[in-house]
């Protein structure tokens, strides 16, 4: 498919031609940077997100999606949250994703269907839980040796967020729920994922970028009726 990459500053932009707009952000800025990218609101948000979060790291996190989102949108627009927890841009059909770890804060934004996005830093963590998360046919293909032993099970972990997050769910089985057909791992690619539940099988395509530093995974809901499986 055809793809538009864009570096601004610490910004990376990615146009996907099925409607998604993704954007990344290194968030290296301080609380008063932050505020002042966040426009008019940026005091404010400031306040609030101090009232919401002890933890300093959290609140320059919050503060940097809503600083993104005042980036890339050119004007103030509020993040909002349905009960359930999914975000929504007030006063926008606008559907939109949120993720953020470790000094990186990610946005997806689709016209009008539901997406899912989420950004995992490179960490060996993942190898704790490979067997609480990854089933069995999908850990057949893990790579046997070196970092790509992780990176692959990290991939397949931030797909099935991507995928909870795309079908706002509230909870998900991630071991037997969803599940990541076999893929080639390489630094950009794609792969098709199943929600099963109850009989039926939700099917997706479920992208991927793979950076040194971090994996990047996204999809969106396909507009299509479940299929019975048995």
């Amino acid at each position: 498919c055809h793809v538009a990459c864009i570096y601004i500053m610490s910004l990376f932009y990615k146009d996907v031609n099925d409607g998604i707009r993704i954007y990344v952000w290194k968030q290296e800025e301080t609380a008063d940077e932050l505020c002042r990218l966040a426009g008019d609101r940026g005091l404010r948000l400031k306040k609030e997100a101090e009232k919401r979060f002890k933890s300093e790291k959290r609140q320059l996190e919050w503060l940097a999606v809503r600083a993104l989102l005042r980036v890339v949108a050119g004007k103030d627009a509020a993040i909002r949250y349905r009960i359930n927890g999914e975000p929504y841009l007030e006063g926008s059909d606008c559907r939109i994703s949120i993720s953020h770890t470790d000094r990186f804060v990610c946005l997806a934004v689709h016209p009008f269907r539901h997406v899912g996005v989420d950004i995992e830093v490179f960490s060996h963590r993942i190898d704790r839980v490979v067997s609480h998360v990854v089933h069995p046919s999908e850990a057949s293909c893990v790579p046997l040796s070196g970092d790509d032993a992780t990176r692959y099970p990290l991939i397949v972990w931030s797909m099935k967020e991507s995928v909870f997050k795309c079908l706002d769910m509230v909870t998900l089985d991630y071991m037997h729920g969803i599940r990541i057909a076999p893929f080639r791992l390489g630094v950009e690619g794609r792969t098709r994922a199943a929600y099963l539940h109850k009989g039926f099988c939700y099917p997706l395509t479920v992208h991927y970028i793979s950076c040194p530093h971090y994996v990047l995974t996204w999809c969106r809901e396909q507009g299509m009726t479940e299929v019975r499986t048995s």
